[in-house]
């Protein structure tokens, strides 16, 4: 093989696969997304969560009871 092929085949060849960069930046959507779905509902949430405490903690006194 000369020159010439070698460096055609060379250039021929395919890359495949991510990157670190493509994760990284991947990532970083995904935790933005995270971050910013928590934010929006964590009122609610909270909330959400204070009501199961109160139910379970309510729902153990019943046991006691009997």
């Amino acid at each position: 093989m000369n020159k010439q092929t070698l460096f055609s085949l060379r250039k021929a060849k395919k890359e495949e696969g991510f990157t670190l960069l493509e994760y990284a930046a991947g990532a970083a959507v995904i935790l933005t997304l995270v971050v910013v779905g928590l934010n929006a509902m964590g009122t609610s949430l909270s909330g959400f969560f204070t009501n199961v405490g109160t139910w379970a903690t309510n729902s153990g006194d019943s046991f006691q009871d009997i």
